[in-house]
C-alpha cells in the first residue's frame, strides 16, 4: 500500500483536490470534513516530496507517464463502463452506503485525470471508506445482538427482582421470628417477676404475721406478768394490813396492860 502511494502520490492528491472541488461546487461536503474519510488519509503517510492538499495546483495536462499508467492499468480493474460498488457492510449496518465510482471516475477524468490515475485514486478512496467503515461497524452491534443483551438485561432484572423479593420475604421471615422470640421472652420475665413478687409478697405477709404472733404472745406474757403482779401486790397490801393490824392490837393490849399495873403501884 505504501508502494503504492509513493507511485500514485501526487496523482491521489490531486484527485483528491479535484473531488473536494466538486464537492463545494455541487455543496456537498468535501472529503477533507467527513470523518471517515479524515480517519483513513491522515493515517496513510505523505511522501517526502508531496505537498499539503489545499496547496496542490490542479492539474493543467494529462499526465504523460505511460509507464506509471500501464502499471496501474495492469493491478487495478478498468471503469469503462459505468458501475456502482455496493459496501458489504451495508447489511451490517442497516444504511445506503453504495459509492458511485464511475460518478467520480467521470469527474475526475474531467479535471485531466486518465482512467488508470481516477481507478487508482477511487480505489484509494474506496478502500479507505471500506476500511473506515469496518472500523465503524467493529464498535457498533447488530439488531440481533442488541435484542440479545435486551433479553439477557430484562432477564438479569427479573432474576435479580426475584433475588431481592426472596431477600424480602427471607428478612422478613427472620425479623418475625425474632420479633416473636423477644415477646416470648418478655411474656416469660413477666411470668418470673410476677412469681418473684408474689414469692416475696408471700414471705413478706408470713414474716407479718409471724411478728404480729409474737407480738401477741409477748403482749400475753406482759399481761400475763402484770397481773401476777398485781395478785401479788395485792397479797402483800393484804399482809401488811394484817400484821399492821396485828400490831396495832398488840400496841392496844400492852397500853391497857400497862395502864393496869400503874395504879396498883
Amino acid at each position: 500500500m505504501h508502494a503504492l502511494m509513493n507511485i500514485i502520490g501526487p496523482c491521489a492528491r490531486r484527485g483528491l483536490w479535484a473531488v473536494s472541488r466538486s464537492c463545494q461546487r455541487s455543496g456537498r461536503p468535501t472529503l477533507s470534513q467527513s470523518p471517515v474519510l479524515a480517519i483513513r488519509l491522515n493515517s496513510t503517510p505523505p511522501s517526502d516530496n508531496a505537498l499539503p492538499l489545499s496547496e496542490v495546483p490542479p492539474p493543467s495536462k494529462p499526465f504523460g507517464n505511460r509507464t506509471a499508467e500501464s502499471t496501474l492499468e495492469s493491478s487495478l480493474p478498468p471503469l469503462s463502463s459505468p458501475s456502482t460498488h455496493v459496501d458489504p457492510l451495508s447489511s451490517m449496518l442497516g444504511g445506503n452506503t453504495t459509492f458511485n465510482t464511475a460518478r467520480y471516475a467521470q469527474m475526475l477524468q474531467a479535471e485531466g485525470f486518465t482512467a488508470a490515475q481516477s481507478d487508482a485514486v477511487l480505489a484509494l478512496v474506496t478502500e479507505a471508506v471500506s476500511e473506515s467503515m469496518e472500523n465503524v461497524a467493529r464498535s457498533m452491534v447488530t439488531k440481533s445482538e442488541q435484542t440479545a443483551e435486551l433479553t439477557d438485561a430484562e432477564s438479569d432484572f427479573t432474576q435479580l427482582r426475584s433475588e431481592i423479593h426472596t431477600l424480602e420475604k427471607r428478612d422478613f421471615a427472620i425479623l418475625r421470628a425474632e420479633l416473636e422470640r423477644i415477646l416470648q421472652e418478655v411474656d416469660r420475665m413477666k411470668s418470673s417477676m410476677r412469681e418473684e413478687v408474689s414469692r416475696v409478697h408471700g414471705g413478706v405477709r408470713l414474716d407479718i404475721n409471724l411478728e404480729k404472733a409474737r407480738i401477741q404472745d409477748e403482749a400475753g406474757q406482759l399481761r400475763d406478768m402484770v397481773v401476777k403482779a398485781e395478785e401479788r401486790i395485792d397479797k402483800e397490801m393484804e399482809s401488811l394490813t394484817s400484821r399492821m393490824v396485828q400490831i396495832r392490837e398488840g400496841t392496844k393490849a400492852s397500853l391497857k396492860r400497862e395502864s393496869c399495873i400503874i395504879p396498883g403501884v
